[in-house]
């Protein structure tokens, strides 16, 4: 599909009502959007496209949907594949069906000698031919379209030297899932990240994607493409903030004067410190890119992807604290009208402040970044 093709498409999306999400989303299923990443000619770069373009138009949209596309894309990269994965894939292209994502197991200082079970959110009993899973999955993203929920398992009483933590597919329709209507988040309210709970649910052991002893070195993968997906939906709020002002302050007169606001220093200003974090925050998306491409097309090594790590980290931190940076200064821009619960940009506001709170949490990014740098090891002794 050309990229005026691809826009066209996305530019329809403006005639939705504002919240209507799930309709949005519907509609770029039935443009086959949602089968981006199971092309054998993705690149980082063509979803950093999508995703962030997306997302200049609607960023609630984009973030469900990326978290869809990337965790297809992460499992679809697993070097071991059977037959049920393959078939999740394909009724993905045949019967529209989407993937919840597969979150991150937030073990960043844990050794898995003081890997403690009890506080691991999901856990699985091993049966004669299968599991019993128990706990609760949080943050599923547009959670009543969801279909297949991918889960990392904790191995009850594990006595083995790894963390005992295999990866799962779950179909949503199981018996004994519950879904949680308990989303009320002041940011990205329409999202609909609903919890779910699993109670005595069984799964067959053909539905184990991951055993434990390829747990960590097949998911590093999954945490690049979570963090570019992320980043790309904050740079497209970015870019929709930096249209709307256009717009507003071409417009907007000042009292006394002839001219709109745009021709005023003070607005210039603050236009090109917007522009400067925008156009940084692209860069350092594409570098990341470009890094990803490299590892996932030459051989792959601990050392890579260490680097490669910190760099996704880095670019999801800045690029989340960038788009903050910008919504605030086009606030500053417009004044006190901007400040409306009518506002567009009061919109992006309260949903941009959602930014460091996406694992790794700002805390946790800070912590792993400066303990490399450093030389810590934090499996010997965190502080």
């Amino acid at each position: 599909m050309r990229n005026s093709e691809m826009q066209d498409k996305l530019n329809y999306l403006k005639t939705f009502d504002e919240n209507d999400i799930q309709g949005k989303i519907k509609y770029l299923i039935d443009q086959n959007f949602h089968l981006l990443t199971l092309d054998p000619d993705i690149t980082p770069q063509k979803l950093f496209y999508f995703i962030s373009n997306l997302s200049s138009i609607c960023h609630n949209t984009a973030l469900c949907l990326a978290m869809h596309l990337y965790t297809v894309w992460g499992i679809r990269l697993f070097t071991s594949q059977n037959e049920f994965v393959t078939d999740c894939l394909d009724q993905v292209k045949e019967q529209k069906k989407l993937f919840a994502s597969l979150n991150e197991p937030s073990l960043h200082f844990i050794h898995s000698k003081n890997f403690k079970e009890k506080d691991y959110s999901i856990t699985a009993t091993e049966e004669e031919d299968g599991y019993l899973i128990n706990g609760i999955k949080r943050f599923v993203s547009m959670e009543p379209l969801v279909n297949y929920l991918p889960v990392y398992c904790r191995l009850k009483n594990y006595k083995g030297n790894d963390y005992g933590i295999i990866t799962l597919i779950i179909p949503k329709e199981t018996k004994g899932i519950k879904v949680n209507q308990d989303w009320d988040s002041i940011s990205m309210g329409p999202s609909e990240s609903n919890s779910i709970t699993f109670e005595d649910v069984f799964v067959p052991k053909e539905n184990v994607i991951l055993n434990s002893n390829a747990f960590v070195r097949e998911t590093d993968v999954l945490g690049l493409l979570f963090r570019l997906a992320i980043s790309s939906v904050y740079v497209g709020i970015g870019e929709r903030a930096l249209q709307y002002l256009y717009q507003k302050i071409r417009s907007q007169r000042v009292p006394h004067h002839d001219k709109p606001l745009a021709f005023f220093p003070g607005a210039q200003f603050n236009v090109a410190e917007m522009l400067i974090l925008n156009e940084t925050a692209n860069s350092q998306i594409l570098e990341l890119c470009r890094s990803i491409n490299e590892y996932l097309n030459s051989s792959r090594s601990y050392t890579t992807m260490k680097e490669l790590k910190k760099k996704s980290l880095i670019t999801k931190e800045y690029t989340t604290i960038s788009t903050i940076k910008l919504v605030e200064f086009a606030l500053k821009t417009v004044g006190v009208g901007g400040l409306s619960s009518r506002s567009p940009l009061a919109k992006l506001y309260q949903d941009v402040l959602a930014g460091p709170f996406h694992p790794p949490q700002k805390d946790v990014l800070y912590e792993i970044i400066a303990k490399d740098f450093l030389g810590i090891v934090p499996y010997k002794s965190r502080w």
